[in-house]
């Protein structure tokens, strides 16, 4: 009986540090960085806000366009911070640490619906979604040509705000040439448009 006994307080004690020892592993990564971290951005968050740029884009009928396919291209890395490892995050444009190596992940979507009810729009305050409009606007204008479609490829950054906001910057349109992509994610989107 003893024996017994001491062998079950053995399994249990082998039970409780295995238990430890994998919550231990489970609290050591996570996929988000902190709110008020402006040098990170994770992926999901930077992804949810792109989707909201397209949508604000449609909401305005893109110029009697229909958004055919959008191609999401994130550039995205992993860091420790505090000896907690965060992983698939993008470095913002606010980053001041190199990046070390990362990884492309792109995603691929299909067409968006025309919208019901149109808001003739001729910019938005978001530069992402205000750069698609511009594509679709700049697109419907070629009138000697019937336009089957139309492909346009933005470059942007991610610009994160201390209450934890994401927002973007499209290079060469609202951002100029002097950031370091050592230290920032170089991400884009490329939208085809038809009628």
């Amino acid at each position: 009986m003893h024996r017994t006994t001491a062998r079950l307080a053995r399994t249990v004690m082998l039970v409780l540090a295995s238990g430890a020892f994998v919550g231990l592993c489970a609290q050591e990564e996570r996929v988000r960085p902190e709110k008020t971290d402006t040098e990170l951005a994770a992926a999901e968050e930077t992804g949810k806000a792109i989707e909201q740029a397209l949508d604000r884009a449609r909401a305005t009928g893109l110029s009697g366009l229909r958004l055919n396919k959008a191609v999401l291209t994130l550039e995205t890395g992993n860091v420790k911070q505090g000896g907690i490892k965060i992983s698939f995050i993008i470095f913002t444009i606010s980053s001041r640490v190199k990046k070390g190596e990362t990884q492309k992940t792109v995603l691929t979507f299909g067409a968006l619906a025309k919208p019901a009810r149109t808001a003739s729009v001729k910019s938005l305050d978001e530069p992402l979604a205000d750069a698609i409009l511009q594509a679709a606007h700049i697109a419907a204008q070629v009138k000697t040509l019937p336009l089957s479609e139309a492909t346009v490829k933005f470059e942007f950054v991610v610009e994160k705000s201390v209450g934890g906001g994401v927002s973007f910057q499209v290079l060469g349109g609202s951002v100029g040439g002097d950031i370091d992509f050592s230290k920032v994610s170089k991400n884009s989107l490329e939208v085809t448009f038809s009628r």
